[in-house]
């Protein structure tokens, strides 16, 4: 199959199919309400599928924010790093299952795909366990201003005029966090245990 929108179809599946699979962290069955209920939550740039992401960051602030309105704004699953190199850990279908489990305890998440995971535009209109797939939004503010949501790669003169230039910044970029990411990851384990 030629590598586009619709490489992905299987991974959509997944995420369905990982909604309807018993959840194994009992540890957060329960959301951490803290906080009060917000109306809104918007969140782009998560990237999983990719080593860099912050899932566990995610987990706990969406443990800690329940909310009405949940707007997933582009790049959330990283489709460009994953055609070249599969990666996807248990805390990546961790936030995937929280999102989905959000969707069935009423809460209303939108998903706007961007350049990263591009391949989802081949399902707007579409929703996948309670998360609707759309180009855009419009979000209105208790005070009733009415907000447009999208994700800014529509306004992208090099995503719109040369796609390759932005996979070619994209590769450029994991090369030169390769390293960076390495001496993260030790800093981190000697935060942790030191």
């Amino acid at each position: 199959m030629r590598p586009g929108q619709y490489t992905f179809a299987p991974l959509m599946r997944g995420m369905v199919d990982a909604a309807q699979q018993p959840y194994t962290n009992h540890a957060d069955d329960e959301d951490d309400h803290r906080g009060h209920r917000l109306r809104a939550i918007f969140i782009s740039d998560i990237h999983l599928g990719t080593a860099s992401c912050q899932a566990n960051a995610l987990l706990g602030f969406l443990k800690a924010h329940p909310s009405d309105h949940l707007y997933l704004v582009g790049d959330i699953v990283d489709g460009w790093q994953l055609r070249r190199r599969w990666y996807w850990p248990q805390s990546h279908n961790d936030v995937v299952q929280k999102l989905l489990r959000r969707a069935r305890k009423g809460c209303k998440v939108i998903f706007i795909p961007g350049n990263h995971d591009e391949f989802a535009r081949g399902f707007l209109g579409h929703e996948f366990g309670g998360i609707e797939v759309r180009e855009d939004a419009v979000h209105t503010t208790a005070d009733g201003r009415r907000l447009w949501v999208t994700h800014g790669d529509y306004f992208d003169g090099v995503i719109q005029c040369a796609k390759w230039l932005a996979f070619l910044g994209d590769n450029l970029y994991e090369f030169k966090g390769y390293p960076f990411s390495s001496t993260a990851f030790i800093r981190s384990d000697v935060a942790l245990n030191g």
